[in-house]
């Protein structure tokens, strides 16, 4: 007589005991659950993160965080000005490397005061104020 074939990955105990003696099925149990903890190891081993290397490919000083291509030197990171008062024109001491604009930031550094939104390089001169909206540096 012929042995019959079982497929471990979709053999229910319940439809074969008729036929199988119990220690049989405890055997067949045992291998089942081997073979998914085999599988299971397996996918795991495919899931592992491995390290990122940060370390600087292209040579220019910057890191795989603060470089936009870490393949080409000649690519940097633009420089960003922190605009408090939302006129389109930055403080040029709080800058900021980065590869997208940040919130709050804008390519231009020029504000003369900006904690004033009515002081920039596009405002309107008032005369005869005392202030120097446009900052050109004088008042009128």
């Amino acid at each position: 007589m012929r042995a019959k074939r079982i497929d471990l990955m979709h053999f229910k105990p319940v439809m074969c005991m008729s036929e199988l003696r119990s220690d049989c099925l405890t055997m067949l149990e045992r291998w089942r659950a081997l073979w998914g903890l085999l599988l299971a190891a397996a996918l795991l081993s495919s899931c592992v993160t491995r390290e990122i290397d940060l370390r600087d490919q292209d040579g220019d000083g910057l890191n795989l965080l603060e470089d936009c291509n870490d393949l080409d030197a000649e690519v940097t990171a633009p420089t960003w000005y922190l605009d408090l008062d939302g006129d389109g024109y930055g403080d040029s001491g709080s800058s900021w490397l980065a590869c997208t604009v940040p919130p709050g930031y804008v390519t231009s550094p020029d504000d003369c005061d900006d904690g004033d939104p009515l002081r920039s390089p596009g405002a309107t001169e008032g005369a005869g104020d005392g202030i120097d909206q446009d900052c050109d540096g004088s008042e009128s």
